[in-house]
């Protein structure tokens, strides 16, 4: 079976006890085999460097400035293409080559597929692809958050937890806005009262468009018309006056009653009656044209009180001006901006009502979720208990326990645990605590061979898998390695030759002493058996330890 992700190549330069060494893997299940001491967990732990745990320099070769790792893998996967493509580190054919250089002053430096890395990016590389059985603070299996989807993979729900993520996605990026717009509208009160402040100003005088021009034409109506009115009756009692010794008419019209009466003595040449009579009917005219215009009605108008009017809208023009048409510019600004600042009260109504209805479908959907969980935990838990039975844990029980969080979360609303019972009738524990690593590489194990091929993981590195065991136990194991590696690659440090006579291929090291520079050095070297001649080397390791 060709599998997605496998490593072909490891390169080990003067790190430790390895010199110049280049590492073959089979894409299935290859055993690491060696006398104790002659380096097989420097392979491991050159694993482990390259996939960004923290080292020390003393693995660089004693007299070598550097150390360095180089791990070459194939795929076959195009969604490989495009998770290296969304880590920024292109692939142009089927290899993926990760590197990393260890320094003596203890730095180290990163490469991925020839360009600069970081040590985080070899991280995310692992988490994704491999499993490093053994290795406590680096098993995935150990994380909540991949045994929860572990089980979603083995109940076939990764299509309805995906749908839950993403609206759950959705449900915090509306929360977030909320609390966005939650600060924006405490920030913004004070512009608010200020508008309310001034926008309440202007509308308690209530200004309109040019009324400043039409009520000044008005005082100067109504001043024009008291001036007049005073000049006219200052005309008319001039004209006339009941006093007989005054007033223009009177005495006109006593001038012309006596030359009515010496008509005799005034030459009809000079001023005749007649003419005195014209000039009276003139006089009498403009007396009446005055007293017509003294009886015309004054408009009905409180000079005082437009008089203040027109300061009320100086002042207003002072303040918002400079004229009446830039006073209502203003006042529908602020009115506009007032608008708006209170629409973004609206838009948090709606939005809280927006995250309650998202929240009221997603917990619907969470329970749904969790339902399908429990029932496949109890069948997971059987299934677990009966492989690692299988194992030769006789009498060990495996326990997928769930429980329904009061929130909401990332994956749903469920907890999950993965607990073992290693002893009978001692209870069951989270296989964290459970103190055998050689029980927790078996649970794990067990794990893989229901579970490997219905997620990203490709490669497992398995570390004390024959810790304390033999015979029919060891027989078993070898056989579940056997099953892992049908859709994933596998590589195992055993001394157990019943575990290697399964093996596709045996990376043998051995170590050996030798002059360097006239120096007596220690070096570490890899032989491979491949083929018919691994279960006839398989039969030799009887000594091996």
């Amino acid at each position: 079976m060709k599998k997605i992700f496998s490593l072909t190549h490891l390169n080990l330069q003067n790190f430790a006890t390895f010199k110049n060494q280049v590492v073959e893997f089979d894409s299935s299940l290859n055993v690491i085999v060696g006398e104790t001491g002659s380096g097989k967990s420097l392979i491991l732990e050159a694993i482990q460097f390259i996939f960004g745990n923290r080292a020390d320099k003393k693995l660089i070769r004693k007299g070598s400035e550097q150390a360095c790792v180089e791990a070459i893998f194939q795929f076959n996967s195009s969604n490989v293409y495009e998770y290296f493509d969304s880590l920024g580190f292109p692939v142009f054919e089927n290899e993926i080559i990760l590197k990393r250089v260890l320094y003596s002053n203890g730095k180290s430096k990163v490469f991925i597929n020839n360009q600069s890395a970081k040590t985080s990016d070899l991280n995310s590389v692992c988490k994704r692809f491999i499993d490093l059985v053994g290795q406590f603070e680096n098993q995935k299996l150990l994380q909540a958050s991949y045994q929860i989807k572990l089980l979603d993979q083995y109940a076939n729900i990764n299509p309805l937890v995906s749908q839950y993520s993403h609206q759950y996605s959705e449900l915090q990026t509306k929360q977030n806005e909320l609390i966005h717009l939650q600060q924006k509208i405490n920030h913004t009160i004070e512009r608010v009262d200020y508008l309310e402040f001034q926008i309440n100003q202007i509308k308690s005088i209530n200004p309109k468009l040019n009324e400043d021009e039409e009520l000044i034409n008005l005082k100067n109506k109504i001043l024009n018309h008291e001036k007049r009115a005073s000049l006219i009756k200052e005309y008319s009692n001039i004209l006339f006056s009941e006093d007989s010794d005054s007033g223009i008419i009177n005495q006109f019209n006593f001038l012309c009653k006596n030359l009515s009466k010496n008509q005799n003595l005034v030459p009809e040449i000079y001023f005749t009656e007649h003419d005195a009579e014209n000039i009276l009917q003139k006089l009498n005219d403009v007396y009446s044209n005055c007293l017509k215009i003294m009886n015309q009605d004054i408009p009905e108008f409180d000079i005082d009180a437009i008089f203040n009017r027109l300061d009320q809208l100086q002042k207003l023009k002072t303040k918002f001006g400079p004229t009446l048409q830039d006073v209502l510019a203003k006042q529908n600004s602020f009115e506009t901006e007032l608008e708006q600042l209170q629409a973004t009260s609206i838009s948090l109504s709606s939005l809280e009502k927006q995250i309650e209805s998202l929240k009221a479908k997603l917990i619907i959907q969470a329970k749904e979720i969790h339902d399908i969980r429990v029932r496949f935990a109890s069948k997971l838990s059987i299934e677990l208990t009966q492989a690692i039975n299988q194992l030769k844990m006789t009498g060990a029980k495996f326990v997928v326990k769930i429980d329904e969080l009061p929130e909401l979360n990332p994956t749903g609303m469920s907890q999950l645990q993965y607990l073992a019972e290693t002893n009978p009738g001692e209870g069951v524990f989270p296989i964290t605590e459970i103190a055998s690593g050689g029980e927790l590489s078996r649970i794990l194990l067990a794990i893989r061979q229901i579970l490997s091929s219905k997620d990203t993981i490709s490669i497992f590195f398995f570390d004390e898998i024959d810790s304390g065991i033999g015979g029919e136990t060891a027989l078993s194991i070898a056989d579940a390695l056997k099953n892992v590696s049908l859709s994933s690659q596998v590589v195992a440090i055993s001394h157990l030759p019943q575990i290697a006579a399964k093996a596709q291929m045996l990376q043998v090291v051995s170590k050996h002493t030798d002059d360097d520079l006239d120096q007596i050095r220690t070096f570490s070297e890899v032989s491979y058996v491949k083929g018919v001649k691994i279960v006839e080397y398989a039969k030799l390791m009887s000594p091996i330890q």
